[in-house]
């Protein structure tokens, strides 16, 4: 037992907010429970230190010793293939090319290839397949995401099956997991909704950067946190623009919060557009992308919007008014329909952010943190288990 590794695997070597947010949060539980020794593993080396994330390297086999436990540590990581992975590192043009690629060859062949260029040692990248591990090796999943998983994806169910524990945070893998495939699973939360836990709002601007912490200071409680991916602009900049001019008019200041900087998400470029069109002292845009300032600027803000599913759980943490940017985010809807309070709804159009965010601002900030503790709540009967696998001996 003294050599056992707690592995968490996932999508960590490149910059997606709740990809980094969610081991972190899952490592501080761990830890809390006694529980150390842990690794952090992915598709690739990397090194996300200076963005308040950490460094993880590649998954390597023959490194794991006896009764070591690997657990798959969130995001819609359930039906997720070589493709999709391959593309947040090739770059636009890159990205199009899968894309296009997937429309004209068949899918599974374009897969093989990818999975090819990544060196993959899986037939999808954060499926364990227990034949290629230690057998007295644990595998978990804690709170995936698995919002298109269709029954007719035996392969996955056959990869499943193998598994030690497994958490998802959706009605559809649950039903599907459970009803379908006879695969028996827990439905929880996703972990992120205890960051507030772990990060306390008034201790939040000790480690915020300095201009971060100006903006925070100079508009506690009364900005809005604006945050959306470049792919759901959908040719409505303007509107978008027109929607939040009216808000500085009206004197509400605005931050620009991108969460997601990799190819698929570019936040950071969408942002900087809005950004320069707004043209306004009352904007601000995060440049220098770090995670506590991210979190600090969701935390203190009056009212958070975003396409991002962890920027809204992390507005939910911190019982921040807020309401889905785009009622198109599948993984996004289906969550809030899950977890959230009913007063919140997602902006059926771009022309209407100004009217949402006043709804927003009347919001029972005290439903919401009833809300917030009983998710924790859920986490940590779930965390338990967690520990109780952990701690066991194959």
């Amino acid at each position: 037992m003294s050599e056992q590794k707690i592995i968490l695997y996932g999508a960590f070597d490149r910059y997606n907010y709740g990809d980094i947010l969610i081991p972190i949060i899952l490592g501080k539980y761990l830890e809390e429970n006694g529980i150390t020794n842990i690794e952090y593993c992915s598709i690739r080396n990397a090194d996300l230190t200076s963005m308040g994330g950490f460094k993880c390297k590649r998954l390597n086999l023959g490194e794991i010793p006896t009764n070591s436990s690997i657990i798959v540590s969130g995001g819609e990581v359930v039906n997720v293939d070589w493709t999709s992975i391959t593309s947040y590192f090739m770059g636009w043009f890159g990205n199009r090319f899968i894309r296009v690629s997937r429309l004209i060859f068949p899918r599974s062949w374009v897969n093989s290839i990818c999975m090819k260029i990544m060196d993959g040692q899986f037939k999808f990248p954060f499926l364990i397949e227990k034949e290629s591990i230690c057998k007295s090796t644990h595998i978990l999943y804690y709170g995936v995401g698995g919002v298109s998983i269709k029954s007719s994806d035996q392969l996955i169910k056959t990869t499943l099956v193998e598994a030690d524990l497994i958490s998802v945070r959706d009605k559809n893998a649950n039903h599907i997991l459970k009803s379908t495939w006879g695969i028996d699973n827990q439905l929880t939360p996703d972990i992120a909704n205890a960051v507030s836990k772990f990060y306390p709002k008034d201790e939040l601007l000790e480690s915020t950067s300095k201009n971060t912490k100006a903006f925070i200071l100079k508009n506690e409680g009364a900005y809005f946190c604006f945050q959306m991916a470049q792919q759901y602009t959908h040719g409505e900049l303007s509107t978008i623009i027109d929607s939040l001019s009216k808000l500085i008019l009206e004197g509400v200041p605005i931050a620009l919060l991108p969460l997601g900087i990799v190819s698929g998400h570019e936040d950071d470029k969408i942002l900087e557009q809005i950004y320069e069109r707004l043209s306004s002292e009352k904007v601000f845009i995060l440049r220098d992308i770090h995670l506590i300032d991210s979190v600090s600027l969701i935390a203190h803000s009056k009212v958070f919007t975003g396409t991002s599913l962890h920027g809204n759980i992390t507005a939910m943490s911190y019982a921040v008014p807020h309401f889905p940017l785009n009622k198109n985010v599948p993984k996004l809807i289906s969550y809030i329909k899950q977890w959230d309070i009913s007063a919140v709804e997602a902006c059926p159009d771009y022309s209407q952010i100004h009217e949402f965010y006043e709804k927003s601002t009347e919001m029972d900030v005290e439903t919401l943190k009833v809300n917030r503790d009983t998710l924790i709540s859920h986490i940590e009967q779930n965390v338990g288990k967690v520990c109780q696998i952990i701690s066991s001996e194959s």
